[in-house]
């Protein structure tokens, strides 16, 4: 059940969040890692990842 709302909410990420998300939660990059490999800043890392955390929330289907 859970496995099911992860695939509907993922869904609700852009190309930028879903990448965030692979290399911080699946990859378990660093946010600097994330950074670095992303080629961005590691303020905007940190925006994505509160981006796709506060969808999560918002879109908690259960």
């Amino acid at each position: 059940m859970v496995l099911y709302s992860y695939e509907k909410g993922y869904r609700l990420f852009n190309e930028q969040e879903k990448e965030v998300l692979e290399l911080r939660y699946h990859k378990n990059y660093s946010q600097q890692m994330t950074a670095d490999t992303m080629k961005y800043s590691l303020a905007r890392i940190q925006q994505l990842e509160a981006s796709l955390i506060g969808k999560m929330v918002n879109a908690m289907i259960f």
